[in-house]
């Protein structure tokens, strides 16, 4: 009896371990073919998973990977409020600092973020920065970063934060390289970017896959360096 509950155990363990074949995962529809959506093929590849890629804004991919629609996401900064739902694999594979991003002719003479509260912010929502502007009245929030872009290009609001080389990427893809610069005042924040599974999906649960997810992001920053090669 012992030998055949330790046998049915043992196959129960190894259905659970092949059943994870094909997962979910998301990015940014501003950022179709970018370097997140690389780095997810790249998992792909050498994971040896089938991983279906979607195209959905921030707030949603937060909430379809609360809800275990999606199974991971990647560039996911490290929050207390999200780790109920969140497995963040450590330690983190980039970090990517927030910068306010200003018009070229911009007027603002900030010497400290308690200052951002007199003009108008962006940001995409559900971005949680840091206290001085996330408490503030001025701040303006939008789903994505081309809006903040086309909104700071015409003079709607007075700046964005977003991180800085996928900011710098976009504005320059867009075409306002010359109209839109990064501010020097230095923000608050973490800008560690982390891979974030669904606490509901079965990777988090197959710690040899999450272990292979560990080994895998650290070749992020040659990826990185190759895909802004090709691009330039």
């Amino acid at each position: 009896m012992f030998k055949l509950l330790v046998v049915l155990i043992t196959l129960s363990f190894t259905v659970q371990a092949e059943s994870v074949t094909k997962l979910r995962s998301a990015v940014s529809p501003q950022y179709i073919d970018g370097l997140q959506h690389q780095f997810i093929n790249y998992i792909s590849e050498k994971s040896k998973l089938d991983i279906e890629i979607s195209f959905i804004p921030f707030a949603r991919r937060l909430e379809h990977l609360k809800q275990g629609k999606l199974d991971f996401m990647v560039g996911l900064s490290l929050r207390e409020d999200r780790e109920p739902f969140i497995h963040f694999i450590e330690p983190s594979y980039y970090n990517n600092p927030n910068v306010l991003f200003v018009r070229n002719d911009s007027q603002l003479n900030l010497q400290n973020v308690s200052q951002l509260k007199s003009y108008k912010i962006g940001s995409i929502i559900r971005s949680k920065l840091f206290a001085e502007y996330d408490n503030s009245s001025q701040k303006i929030t939008v789903t994505t970063i081309t809006q903040l872009i086309k909104m700071l290009s015409i003079g709607r609001i007075d700046g964005f934060i977003f991180n800085q080389y996928g900011g710098l990427s976009k504005v320059e893809s867009m075409g306002y390289a010359k109209q839109i610069m990064v501010h020097p005042i230095d923000l608050p924040g973490d800008a560690r970017e982390f891979i974030g599974i669904s606490k509901k999906s079965s990777l988090y649960r197959d710690q040899q896959l999450l272990d292979e997810f560990k080994r895998i992001q650290k070749d992020y920053l040659r990826l990185r360096k190759s895909y802004y090669q090709q691009k330039h």
